[in-house]
């Protein structure tokens, strides 16, 4: 029964109907108390003596307060009256995005800000436990303060999902939220499961955004059906035409994050709201700029309006790389596609760099298999390889822009990019980063281990020291080195070794002087803009006002950009600003490192190990093959799960600081692992049940990794790098005995595993240039057999010992082994292919693999974002004056 005006429910009288909403009658009121018009839900009458309806509406009041977001409708109070429930909302005036869409299709820039703010609210309540289960456009209102999302009527705990129907207490168990047999939500925003199962998280809202942003960008719905059934039919097996192919001026970024909310199944969803708001951000920077000449920019790719910024440069001259970049350049951001990788950014390299003007990009890629480096420029849109840089990683360039510095094959070269061959400069073994000065000086980190920084002239020559490793605390690496402007003075970041960024530092040494002072703590791969130093901070940039003439920092440091991709292991970040002041860098997105565990069988069947998706790393299956342990995390910063594959029980372990390798002991009872929870990384062995603390089984500041048990429990094989040696094999005693090195050369050593008698090695060396899998008898004699042709990396025994396994590129290969009279190795063949992380493990009896198969879909497309005049986007930051 309808509400009369003028009605009182406690304080607040009645004004008129408003409408009504998914949960109840709505109506407009004023607060007697506060003077203020608000909106009242209530639960209508013919419902009100159903205690599960009641109990779901009283929940919506919960799910709203709960949560604080300006654009989520807010709950001001609740209460009943004479046998009405009702709950106090802020009143919004406007219209709500299905009336708006009845005009007709909305203008792009509308719905991409209409699309930010929905993903925004949604991540929100999401982060606070609540999923929506009914998200369409009668549920978002239009305000002149943006979007509004209503109606969590039928909204539920996202924990909900994560419940034991079993070990639940009452209290725990969710509350039905709908008749029985009824699927909550409405029928056209609906996802698979929600039609199949009845089942909803996080991802079913992500498929309702899904369908409200295709139907915003195309301007009709996704999924349509004569009748209800042929509706349902349409969402469970038909795929949508893309956004693109119905608007083609609709940007393909946006076409295919839209049509990745789609997808039927969830877990290859795009897998968070907050994924979606950054994503819609990043398309809305690179659609900012509509005017022709922008369209013509976004078209051309690199070429992206530098001309003119191009032409202010040549006008100034040498002031503007001294001075810095013009206040009055605009900001404007776009994105640059690159093609299909083979390998996929990662941050561990600086993996491409902005010429000093702002106008070239060089990238160091890996297409086809093969790496090299690539440059765009203002001149040209495509990607133009640059010959004679097979194996190039770090380019960096000359100060007039024409010379590129780059590292491969264990030295230190330039090349022209007008063209011509290479010029070999010095060794420089493991490169970390370099840096060229006006005056024809190169700072450079030779190595990732145990040296400072050195200098040499451009035109090749001995190198000097320029920075030596502290001892106290100790130091293990100098790296990323950054000229200022003044040429005279290098930043840069010391490195503990500890994969931990609240442990590295940045500095600046004087190279007249030698004089060295650290500038900030928690910071790393230094930058310098006009009045700022830069820094990576786990997957952000920041800012700290810098006087480049005292060396001094004022001020605490400010974010200035987050969602950019870094390393945790080498202290890398993604990212570079031209001295115009423009800055590109590589987006940061969680669903890049998402993977999904799977057995594969040897002809490449899958079965999931696990429904989730998370970033998966360095599988190890027990000896019994019945627990899994799996860090989930950066590569060399992780956290340590078990599972119990037979439960599907998860549980967290190894608690105290970052772990990376975890493998099992012999007898599957305990675990052996590197960890930084002291400092630099050294390997642990503990109980697998956390009954008691880890004991420290190595003293070493090379960062050694466990690799590899023998049988009877004795041996432990790891790795270690060293300074001059890389990467090397060593052996540990579990009794405590003194570890010693068992293989060392000039290459990478990696990768051993013992024979399950004990008599030979398989492991890993790149020494003839590529890396490939060898075996030896154990302990080594010196002489070695060939067991992959044409590249090969992680090898694994079967628990006979009859094969060796490893991967090469998206395949897994087997070569059958004899050891009796003598060795002998089979041609390896090809098991199966698919898209699966290098990390892998194999059961014992050899017939199943436990594979990291990789989101694809999130790495189709690899792309950077730029973004020009991100300097004064700096300055603004900080709050300074224009």
């Amino acid at each position: 029964m309808p509400i009369a005006n003028g009605t009182r429910l406690g304080p607040y009288e009645v004004i008129r109907s408003i409408g009504a909403g998914g949960m109840g009658e709505v109506y407009s009121a004023r607060d007697t108390r506060l003077h203020r018009e608000v909106a009242i839900k209530i639960l209508p009458e013919h419902v009100s003596g159903d205690e599960v309806v009641r109990a779901r509406f009283l929940r919506e009041a919960r799910a709203i307060s709960a949560l604080s977001h300006p654009h989520i409708c807010s709950i001001f109070d609740i209460g009943r009256e004479a046998d009405v429930d009702f709950i106090v909302m802020e009143l919004i005036e406007g219209e709500t995005l299905s009336d708006r869409m009845l005009r007709g299709r909305i203008p792009q820039d509308a719905a991409l800000q209409y699309g930010i703010e929905i993903a925004d609210a949604l991540d929100a309540a999401h982060r606070g436990g609540i999923i929506h289960r009914d998200l369409k456009p009668g549920n978002i209102m239009l305000s002149k303060s943006g979007t509004k999302l209503l109606d969590f009527g039928l909204a539920k705990p996202a924990a909900i999902r994560q419940v034991d129907p079993e070990a639940a207490t009452a209290a725990d168990r969710p509350e039905p939220l709908t008749e029985e047999g009824a699927v909550p939500g409405t029928l056209e925003f609906m996802a698979p499961e929600q039609l199949e199962q009845g089942k909803a998280d996080e991802r079913t809202d992500i498929f309702a955004l899904g369908n409200i942003l295709y139907r915003m960008f195309a301007g009709r719905a996704p999924f349509a059906g004569s009748s209800a059934a042929n509706l349902m039919v349409s969402i469970m097996g038909g795929d949508p035409a893309s956004v693109k192919s119905l608007q083609p001026e609709i940007p393909s970024a946006l076409s295919r994050l839209i049509s990745d909310c789609l997808r039927k199944d969830s877990r290859e969803r795009v897998q968070s709201a907050h994924d979606v708001k950054l994503a819609l951000e990043t398309i809305r920077a690179s659609s900012d700029e509509n005017a022709p000449a922008a369209r013509r920019t976004s078209r051309r790719a690199l070429a992206w309006a530098l001309l003119a910024v191009a032409a202010t440069a040549v006008a100034l001259g040498i002031a503007l790389v001294r001075r810095g970049p013009s206040t009055s350049v605009a900001v404007q951001r776009f994105m640059i596609d690159l093609p299909p990788l083979a390998a996929p950014l990662d941050g561990g390299y600086h993996d491409f760099v902005i010429s000093p003007d702002g106008t070239k990009l060089v990238l160091s890629l890996q297409l086809a298999g093969n790496r090299q480096l690539y440059v765009r420029s203002a001149e040209r849109s495509d990607l133009v390889g640059i010959p004679n840089t097979a194996n190039a990683v770090n380019p960096f360039f000359s100060p007039d822009g024409h010379w590129i510095g780059f590292a491969a094959d264990g030295k230190l070269h330039k090349i022209a990019l007008e063209g011509g061959s290479p010029v070999a400069i010095c060794d420089a073994p493991r490169s970390r980063g370099a840096t060229w000065s006006p005056e024809g000086t190169i700072v450079f980190a030779p190595t990732s281990y145990g040296e400072g920084l050195f200098r040499v002239s451009a035109d090749g020559g001995q190198p000097e020291r320029v920075t030596s490793l502290a001892m106290n605390p100790k130091e293990h690496s100098h790296r990323w080195p950054y000229f200022l402007p003044d040429g005279r003075h290098v930043l840069f970041t010391i490195d503990d070794w500890s994969a931990d960024y609240t442990r590295k530092k940045v500095a600046v040494i004087d190279l007249k002087t030698g004089e060295r002072k650290t500038l900030v703590d928690s910071a790393t791969d230094p930058r310098f803009v006009p009045g700022y130093l830069i820094f990576a901070r786990s997957r952000s940039l920041f800012a700290i006002a810098f006087d480049a003439d005292r060396l001094t920092t004022s001020g605490l440091p400010f974010p200035v950009l987050d969602g950019v991709m870094t390393h945790a292991g080498t202290g890398s970040a993604l990212a570079d600003v031209s001295r115009t002041g423009t800055l590109i860098y590589a987006p940061y997105a969680a669903s890049i490192e998402e993977r999904e565990l799977v057995w594969v069988d040897r002809h490449g069947n899958m079965q999931p190990l696990s429904n989730d998706r998370r970033a998966y790393v360095m599988p190890a299956l027990s000896p019994d093959n019945t627990k899994l342990l799996v860090g989930v995390g950066e590569s060399r910063a992780a956290d340590v799960w078990l599972l119990d594959i037979g439960a599907s029980s998860w549980s967290r372990i190894l608690l105290e600081g970052k772990s990376i390798w975890p493998i099992w002991s012999a007898d599957g009872r305990q675990v052996i692992f590197t960890s930084n929870r002291a400092g630099p990384p050294n390997v642990y062995i503990a109980p697998a049940d956390g009954s008691s603390t880890a004991r420290r089984l190595t003293s070493s500041d090379r960062w050694p990794f466990p690799r590899s048990v023998s049988k009877d429990g004795r041996v432990l094989l790891t790795e270690e790098q060293d300074s001059v040696t890389n990467y090397d094999i060593w052996s540990v005693p579990l009794d405590g005995s003194l570890a010693k090195q068992v293989i060392a050369g000039p290459g990478n050593e990696n990768d051993p595993g013992l024979s399950s008698d004990g008599r030979w090695l398989v492991y890993t060396s790149n020494e003839t240039g590529s890396s490939e899998v060898y075996v030896a008898q154990y302990p080594p004699t010196g002489r070695k057999w060939l067991v992959s042709q044409g590249g090969g990396t992680r090898p694994r025994w079967s628990g006979d010992g009859s094969e060796i396994f490893f991967r090469r590129g998206r395949g897994v290969f087997v070569a059958r082994v004899k050891t009796s009279p003598e060795l002998s190795v089979a041609k390896a063949e090809l098991l199966f292919e698919g898209d699966f992380a290098l990390d892998y493990d194999v059961s014992e009896d050899g017939k199943r693999f436990v594979m990291l198969r990789e989101n694809t879909r999130a790495r189709e497309a690899p792309s950077l974002a730029v973004i020009l005049g991100w300097s004064g986007e700096v300055r603004k930051r900080s709050g300074a004056t224009q």
